[in-house]
């Protein structure tokens, strides 16, 4: 029996009947390039979708008892903390089995790129680039930007409904690999910390 694996998904395509399609195809799981929880970054990405039509999709998705995830990209020129929140509660209130928060960046010859190329922010021979506030290219720097990112992530993570929902789905599936998967993390995550702890105390 062969699974299939669906990523990149578009949200304007979501409809039922054609879930129902898909999961007798063998369809097991669908990514979804949400991008952000405010409107006017999707706007201003030209997704031609509303955060409503985002938010029906998942569900959806969910519904149809696919394994569902979602992809955030953080730090659009006038992104400001305000918006990263909105884009992290956006996540927490989706049904999602999965959540990866990206960094944005300009690759060649998007029209982001090509914008930033014009206005002498990127070389036409820099192919691929983080969005840097150092280069003029949004509000934080690539490093700040990589920890918001990284907060995001924990943060989406580390909820006990998020849990809950997770066990109760590995339950009824009999699939425990994402469980594994990110209790191996969390540990990994908590034995830095208490090394880096460690380290502290013996500097001082």
């Amino acid at each position: 029996c062969f699974k299939i694996y669906i990523a990149g998904s578009r949200a304007d395509s979501a409809d039922p009947e054609l879930y129902r399609k898909m999961k007798k195809a063998g369809v097991v799981s669908i990514e979804f390039g949400l991008e952000s929880g405010s409107q006017k970054i999707l706007d201003y990405y030209n997704k031609k979708t509303t955060v409503h039509d985002l938010r029906q999709a998942v569900i959806q998705s969910h519904e149809a008892g696919f394994f569902t995830a979602g992809t955030f990209v953080l730090g659009a020129p006038f992104e400001t903390k305000k918006d990263f929140q909105r884009t992290l509660k956006f996540a927490q209130s989706l049904p999602l089995d999965s959540a990866s928060f990206l960094p944005l960046r300009y690759r060649s010859y998007t029209d982001l790129w090509m914008d930033a190329v014009k206005e002498g922010h990127i070389e036409s021979k820099e192919y691929e680039i983080y969005a840097d506030s150092t280069k003029h290219l949004g509000m934080y720097s690539k490093k700040e930007l990589l920890k918001i990112c990284e907060r995001s992530q924990i943060l989406f993570y580390a909820r006990p409904k998020y849990f809950k929902n997770l066990l109760q789905k590995s339950l009824k599936n009999n699939d425990y690999s994402l469980l594994k998967m990110l209790l191996k993390i969390f540990a990994e995550g908590m034995k830095e910390k208490m090394t880096m702890m460690k380290t502290k105390r013996e500097v001082m």
